[in-house]
């Protein structure tokens, strides 16, 4: 049977209209970054086994999204987080920190160039509310110190 196959595509020739050259001469920024720029590649900070479906489903579920969000297992612990639109995508970052079965869910702006691996979640936001702190020390510079 292989020997046939390799006969009859010995013979395969394509018709005038089927030998058309595409021009794929692109770049990954121009094919990727429209439609990427509403992603977050994400990951859950722990070392022990958790269900990634039971994470992904959970996440869309707390979110409340105005827009579905498309979640993709990528590697062991790494997410593509495929937002609709960006009101959703700002929303997310802006009401993080996270998590899920306590542990800590980082994000990290889309990068078409990257592979998976080359993510670094190293930076994660956090509200802290700071008691009795004087009236005069409650602005913009005392909070970037802080």
């Amino acid at each position: 049977m292989a020997e046939d196959l390799s006969d009859l595509w010995k013979v395969l020739k394509l018709t005038e209209d089927e030998d058309d050259t595409i021009n794929a001469n692109i770049s990954i920024n121009q094919s990727v970054k429209p439609e990427g720029e509403d992603w977050l590649v994400g990951s859950l900070l722990t070392t022990h086994p958790f269900n990634k479906e039971a994470m992904m489903a959970t996440m869309k579920i707390i979110w409340k999204l105005s827009k579905e969000v498309e979640i993709l297992a990528l590697e062991d612990n790494i997410f593509l987080f495929k937002f609709q639109c960006a009101k959703d995508k700002e929303r997310i970052l802006e009401g993080a920190p996270w998590s899920f079965d306590k542990n800590l869910l980082l994000f990290h702006e889309f990068v078409g160039e990257w592979r998976p691996e080359e993510y670094k979640f190293e930076k994660a936001t956090f509200w802290v509310r700071i008691n009795n702190l004087p009236l005069g020390l409650r602005n913009a510079n005392t909070r970037e110190i802080i």
